[in-house]
């Protein structure tokens, strides 16, 4: 790769059709994990966009068809989106929402939590809105109030896209947890502290893994399995569950690297009473068949940004479920054509309320045009989500999870019960 990473537009990637090898992906972030545990990081040069005249506007950026030039003149960065009004169900998340949190003013149709984006409208829980591609970057809200088109990173922008080289020798069962635990998952635990570790962050104590799922659009549910989520949604809850309950959920679904045999429970819980940071990330890959790219069903993620005018509001709740996402900055993002060797991280939970986390997030509808094309095989993917502990403390004032952190008005088991009636009424 050289240190350089070029750049084109979304369109032309999208209207023809274009692809490009591993050295001319367009992903600002890059972290290879090589067969020998060793790493190399290729950052994109520090890009910076600013939009006040469309800002000024009030427009989005997808009504203007022409690209941004870069201020550092060696690419050119899209302003357009990749896909135009994709129909995205908020259904399912507007109703739990106003089941759980309705004593925070939310309900089913006055004030539903996730709003339409644009003009497109909103109709039956159906929204139409456009979707940007990640591999151009991240439009993020500064404190002055414009958008700036920033590189994607895990704490920076609550997701990113690392890479891992695989032994081409070895065909991993996915829904063999053996097999994942030793071929996939030390490689993985490498680039996620790769990814959360710095100065700031402190030390990363524990990476416990859970949950391991294969999804495809033509599979079946069962415990191993599951059909694609094609409904907004985010995985958990955490503010819901007390400190033991996370533990439980994580230790009840483990997978263990390289089958050790230990859950550290009792540090875990210790930890997370002290104080101690954690962060929980899902991490997202294709397995299609003969190795081939994600080519429809891509996975879709809205990193929520809050508004910053609620000064009456602690910090510590200014993020889910207090605050709405905000509708003028909050925008959908996709990778298309995600290769076997892409791992698209992206967080539940972060315990710091400053750091973008809680992403909703759904299978986007294929177009016809994908449906019909005889090479784009049905969507198979694999996503196994992992608690993170630090072992810095997170400061009181950003601390989310609070003794007097708004909570459901449900319980867990009326939850259950919740989720098991919307699950049965859209079957």
């Amino acid at each position: 790769d050289g240190g350089h990473v070029n750049i084109i537009s979304a369109s032309q990637e999208h209207n023809h059709g274009a692809t490009q090898d591993a050295d001319e992906r367009t992903a600002f972030h890059k972290v290879v994990c090589s067969l020998d545990g060793t790493q190399t990081k290729v950052n994109k040069s520090n890009q910076f966009v600013a939009i006040n005249e469309i800002m000024n506007l009030h427009l989005p950026l997808s009504a203007f068809a022409g690209p941004f030039q870069s201020d550092i003149g060696d690419g050119i960065i899209a302003s357009q989106a990749w896909r135009k009004l994709v129909p995205i169900d908020f259904a399912a998340s507007n109703e739990f929402m106003a089941a759980h949190y309705r004593h925070l003013g939310y309900d089913d149709s006055n004030n539903r939590y996730l709003q339409s984006i644009g003009d497109a409208g909103q109709e039956q829980g159906q929204a139409f809105l456009d979707v940007f591609n990640a591999r151009e970057g991240f439009y993020k809200r500064g404190t002055n109030g414009m958008l700036h088109l920033e590189e994607p990173c895990l704490d920076g922008t609550g997701f990113e896209l690392s890479y891992i080289l695989f032994d081409t020798s070895v065909d991993i069962d996915w829904t063999n947890k053996e097999q994942v635990g030793t071929h996939y998952l030390p490689k993985l635990r490498e680039i996620i502290t790769k990814s959360l570790s710095s100065g700031s962050n402190g030390d990363i104590t524990h990476v416990e893994f859970y949950h391991p799922m294969v999804r495809g659009e033509d599979v079946d549910l069962t415990q191993k399995t599951s059909p694609i989520a094609r409904r907004v949604h985010i995985d958990t809850d955490f503010g819901a569950h007390d400190i033991e309950g996370i533990v439980n959920l994580v230790e009840k679904n483990s997978i263990r690297i390289n089958n050790q045999s230990s859950f550290p429970r009792e540090d875990i819980i210790a930890a997370i009473r002290d104080g101690k940071r954690f962060s929980v990330v899902n991490a997202w890959k294709g397995i299609q068949i003969n190795d081939t790219k994600v080519s429809r069903a891509h996975l879709g993620l809205l990193p929520a940004q809050y508004e910053y005018d609620k000064n009456l509001i602690p910090t510590k709740f200014r993020c889910f479920p207090t605050l709405q996402p905000d509708p003028s900055f909050s925008r959908w993002y996709v990778y298309p054509n995600m290769s076997s060797d892409e791992v698209l991280l992206f967080k539940q939970y972060d315990r710091r309320a400053n750091l973008i986390s809680d992403i909703w997030h759904c299978s986007l509808p294929p177009t016809q045009y994908e449906i019909e094309q005889e090479d784009a095989l049905p969507r198979r993917s694999f996503d196994v989500r992992a608690l993170v502990v630090f072992d810095n403390i997170v400061p009181n004032e950003l601390d989310r999870y609070c003794n007097n952190r708004p909570r459901p008005v449900l319980t867990l088991e009326e939850s259950g019960c919740f989720c098991d009636e919307q699950a049965a009424k859209r079957k």
